[in-house]
């Protein structure tokens, strides 16, 4: 839909809108919910363009609503200790409550290591969301050498089912107190294989600057602390809402078949050409919306630079800076 019928309002609500998605990754879990349930309370005496923003605003800062295949990496050696794996596991418990755990939305799996790597978590293998917290939660901690290498070289086998050809995200998120080139050398093999790599470090051990080469982005290296867990709770939105706007690297003229659940999404990443592109879609069942932007990763209704929705086909000419053309 297009969002607000003033072009001043409009731009004020956007900037609204990007404000408080950056402030609301500072917040802990209570203030935000306290902020969404006073937007629930507004949006009865809401109208028009306010109406809009809080909707909106109640969709992007509750739960994560996109699709994703989403490893963790668990460093369960004898560097880390029993109480910091344990705070781990909940800290990894807490993350996945923030995402739709289903078939057709976001899967899990798990790999823990020491000196060798196991898979804990098969990807997909629980769609309930209080069942996948308890399995992590059960995982038992080892305790013995470092192997990061193995751990991530264990990547490509467990995202051997993953649904990238369907345009949908492959996401590691690397949990260890351990960097190393070698490490970095692991991780680079599997960014060229288009899998998105987060990198969580913690502990005296931890070189930053390695960590960051073996994220995928700079802005993917996490510093903080499990020794105990309140210590770590400050990471959790900025590090969630990061990973659910993770998008989908996709090529030009590559065709796409996928599922996207009632009220989910799913990211794209495209190099834009400068002579623009065409936008075809063929829908097989549902109402689809495609919210565009040029600049901004995972854009919606208030950040869009265009916008398109249909029941059956989408077909549309996209240039830069002119927007979408009928």
């Amino acid at each position: 839909k297009q969002f607000c019928n003033d072009m001043k309002e409009s731009q004020r609500a956007r900037l609204a809108f990007q404000q408080i998605r950056e402030a609301s990754k500072l917040c802990d879990q209570s203030a935000i919910n306290m902020f969404l349930s006073n937007v629930d309370d507004w949006l009865p005496m809401a109208t028009g363009c306010t109406k809009d923003l809080l909707e909106e605003i109640k969709r992007d800062v509750g739960n994560c609503n996109n699709s994703l295949d989403l490893v963790f990496i668990l460093d369960s050696s004898g560097s880390v200790e029993a109480t910091s794996f344990n705070n781990m596991k909940h800290f990894v418990a807490e993350i996945v409550s923030n995402f739709m755990i289903q078939a057709n939305s976001t899967r899990v799996g798990v790999i823990q290591f020491s000196d060798t790597p196991k898979i804990e978590i098969v990807l997909g293998s629980i769609d309930s969301i209080n069942i996948l917290k308890t399995a992590i939660n059960n995982i038992v901690y080892i305790g013995s050498q470092t192997n990061v290498v193995a751990a991530l070289n264990l990547v490509p086998t467990v995202l051997i089912n993953a649904r990238a050809n369907e345009g949908i995200p492959s996401v590691v998120i690397l949990l260890t107190d351990q960097t190393s080139e070698p490490t970095v050398k692991a991780a680079i093999a599997l960014h060229e294989q288009e899998i998105q790599i987060y990198a969580i470090g913690f502990g005296n051990s931890i070189n930053e600057t390695q960590l960051q080469n073996t994220a995928s982005d700079p802005n993917y290296a996490f510093i903080t602390d499990f020794t105990n867990f309140d210590s770590s709770t400050n990471k959790l939105r900025p590090l969630w809402q990061t990973v659910c706007t993770t998008p989908a690297k996709t090529e030009i003229n590559e065709i796409l078949q996928t599922k996207i659940g009632k009220d989910q999404a799913t990211n794209l990443l495209f190099d834009f050409p400068l002579e623009g592109f065409t936008v075809s879609i063929q829908i097989f069942d549902g109402e689809l919306v495609v919210y565009g932007s040029f600049i901004i990763q995972g854009p919606t209704s208030l950040t869009a630079d265009f916008t398109s929705n249909s029941t059956n086909k989408i077909e549309n000419a996209v240039f830069p800076c002119s927007g979408l053309v009928e």
